[in-house]
């Protein structure tokens, strides 16, 4: 439907695309206690905020585009966020983010020995 200006009326629109979009089924996250001490740690507000940010789509895409497979870990996958990476386990059954560990790029993937 059609207003006399051309653009459609409101009544052609049922639901906000937000409502849409909110309507998909999201996974639930989950932090290791030591993973928000690692974010606590980092320096920059900045990076903190787009680290968080990335966190939190990663309950709505928990396989986004760069997103990689850990190798010799069986369930586990890393995203970048800038110089730093998300470590997390994805439980597809659950619908769970398990985040593991956050770290700047050269220590993330260090075993404690």
């Amino acid at each position: 439907m059609h207003s006399r200006s051309g653009v459609p009326s409101r009544a052609f629109h049922s639901k906000p695309w937000s409502a849409i979009c909110a309507s998909v089924a999201e996974y639930r996250l989950l932090i290791k206690p030591s993973a928000l001490k690692e974010l606590d740690a980092i320096g920059s507000k900045r990076d903190r905020q787009r680290i968080v940010n990335r966190i939190h789509a990663l309950a709505g895409d928990p396989r986004p585009p760069g997103f990689d497979k850990m190798a010799g870990a069986t369930s586990l996958y890393r995203v970048r966020q800038g110089q730093y990476r998300i470590v997390y386990a994805i439980d597809d059954t659950a619908r769970t983010v398990d985040v593991i560990k956050i770290g700047h790029r050269r220590e993330v993937y260090r075993r404690n020995a």
